[in-house]
C-alpha cells in the first residue's frame, strides 16, 4: 500500500505540472518564432540602411560634379552651344533703347530738363 501512495502522489506532482511545462514549451516556441522574425526584419532593415548609405554616397558625388564649373562650362559649350574660346566668338553689338518714360531711373532728372528746353523752344518757335 505504501507504494501505491507515492505512485499516486508522484503521479499528482506531474499531472499538477504538465500545464505549467506545456504553457512554458509555448512560451519557447513563440520566443524561438518572434526572435527569427525579428532577426530576418533587422537583416532587411541593414540591407536598406546599407544600400540607402550607397545612394547618398552616389547622389553626394553626383552633387559635386553638378557643382563643378568645368562640368557647368562643358554643358554650357557643348548643350547650349557656348564657347568660351575667346578667338571663336561671335560678337553682336546692338544699341539698346532708351526708354525716356521709365519711372525710378537716376535719369528722369536730366528727361525733366530736356522736357523743359523743348518746351521753351516749342514756345519761342526754334
Amino acid at each position: 500500500m505504501r507504494l501505491k501512495k507515492r505512485k499516486s502522489r508522484l503521479y499528482r506532482k506531474i499531472k499538477r505540472s504538465l500545464p505549467l511545462i506545456f504553457v512554458l514549451a509555448m512560451l519557447w516556441v513563440w520566443k524561438s518564432t518572434v526572435a527569427v522574425d525579428l532577426s530576418r526584419e533587422l537583416t532587411q532593415l541593414r540591407r536598406t540602411r546599407d544600400s540607402l548609405i550607397e545612394k547618398n554616397k552616389q547622389l553626394a558625388v553626383q552633387l559635386e560634379r553638378y557643382r563643378s564649373i568645368a562640368w557647368i562650362d562643358s554643358c554650357a559649350g557643348y548643350g547650349f552651344g557656348m564657347n568660351t574660346d575667346m578667338r571663336n566668338r561671335e560678337f553682336i553689338y546692338e544699341d539698346a533703347p532708351i526708354d525716356r518714360n521709365a519711372t525710378g531711373n537716376k535719369s528722369n532728372y536730366a528727361g525733366l530738363s530736356e522736357f523743359w528746353s523743348g518746351l521753351v523752344r516749342l514756345l519761342r518757335g526754334y
